[in-house]
């Protein structure tokens, strides 16, 4: 189990961020909450960080540079981008682009006008968006590029959660994984251990 070094070098509990002094108190928390009848987790881009999966919560400096020089689609991407800044300053999140855009073109469908131009736009955008997050593919940061775990297999980490909340007594009902992220690396993870999933 990963732990985080504090200045007072005691652990922060990730449960009501609560001090802790003692891993093995932790640990015993986390049994005892994975020993109940319902549990969910919900898994967001720290998950995959270290594997290289950008955190999308702005338009991704890849994406932006790509669609600025393409000819074809750069000024519906600039004038996009521009509807939806709330001055110059601000950032437009890429699932806000990608909404705008979807929206321009149901309008435009429905108005039974030329859409072709928005499909082809949102289609670049969620290409690079894949290639960007394929783990496969993906660099591991340089913090764990040393992880001989990762060495072995990218997705160790995934893996061993995965294990671990498949361990639980038959007896309880399965544990819901969810996942907000663009990268599959856990359906890479259970493909690797077999593991049917939704």
């Amino acid at each position: 189990m990963p732990t985080f070094k504090l200045e007072n070098d005691d652990l922060k509990c990730f449960i009501g961020n609560k001090p802790e002094t003692d891993i093995d108190k932790l640990r015993l928390r986390i049994k005892n909450y994975l020993e109940l009848d319902n549990v969910s987790f919900l898994v967001g881009a720290g998950s995959s960080f270290h594997l290289g999966a950008p955190i999308i919560r702005s338009i991704p400096a890849e994406i932006d540079t790509k669609l600025s020089k393409d000819k074809k689609l750069s000024k519906l991407y600039k004038d996009s981008v521009k509807a939806l800044k709330k001055d110059d300053n601000s950032e437009v999140s890429l699932e806000h682009l990608l909404n705008y855009l979807q929206a321009e073109r149901y309008i435009l469908n429905l108005k039974e006008s030329d859409s072709e131009q928005y499909t082809n736009l949102i289609i670049s955008i969620q290409d690079s968006l894949f290639n960007m997050c394929n783990t496969l593919n993906t660099e591991i940061q340089k913090f764990y590029k040393d992880d001989e775990h990762l060495k072995e297999n990218r997705y160790f980490y995934h893996e061993k959660l995965i294990k671990k909340v498949l361990q639980r007594p038959a007896n309880l009902r399965r544990v819901n994984l969810f996942t907000t992220n663009y990268d599959l690396a856990f359906d890479y993870a259970m493909d690797n251990l077999g593991i049917q999933y939704l």
